[in-house]
């Protein structure tokens, strides 16, 4: 996990395992349990861009930032339509 700045983070995960939709739905959950206790004055939010690597079409780590950063501004916009809506 590491700061890019402001408020964005990135994660990088190296788990065969693992899904990237298991990591944002465990994200999304812990997020969740966190504002049903209704023990702080805020209600926390965020958006995600996620990007995985593939061996047979290998990039570098700044284009994958850069797609996952695109997805994450996506995210948000669509999230901000709903709310409005």
């Amino acid at each position: 996990i590491a700061r890019m700045g402001g408020d964005e983070f990135a994660v990088i995960v190296v788990d065969d395992h693992v899904s990237s939709q298991t990591i944002v739905n465990r994200l999304n959950k812990k997020v969740r349990e966190f504002n049903e206790t209704g023990q702080h004055n805020f209600h926390l939010s965020f958006s995600i861009g996620v990007q995985e690597y593939d061996p047979l079409s290998p990039t570098t780590i700044e284009e994958m930032l850069k797609t996952a950063d695109e997805k994450m501004y996506k995210n948000k916009r669509n999230s901000r339509k709903e709310r409005e809506s």
